[in-house]
């Protein structure tokens, strides 16, 4: 954590701006992994990419779905006698 020198507010790593009061954080004493320091670590993860997905999943469904049933003909159109003129 960063502590801001102007409000004191503990921001996370990474940041360079305090998050409460806007103040550029000194980044001089932050220590690198190799250091001792903390490693940073990405936020969210993978959950982004397996919503979107499980969206783009869900419309080749519906898709195919759409494509199947109007390529299918009715029973009636099939066993019906041709109509005459």
């Amino acid at each position: 954590m960063l502590t801001c020198s102007k409000c004191g507010y503990d921001n996370e790593l990474g940041r360079i701006f305090c998050h409460s009061c806007g103040a550029k954080l000194d980044l001089s004493n932050i220590k690198s992994p190799s250091q001792g320091g903390a490693k940073l670590k990405r936020k969210g993860g993978t959950g982004g990419k397996l919503v979107g997905r499980t969206i783009v999943i869900l419309i080749l469904v519906a898709l195919i779905a759409v494509i199947y049933l109007a390529a299918q003909v009715p029973a009636s159109a099939r066993s019906a006698p041709p109509t005459r003129i």
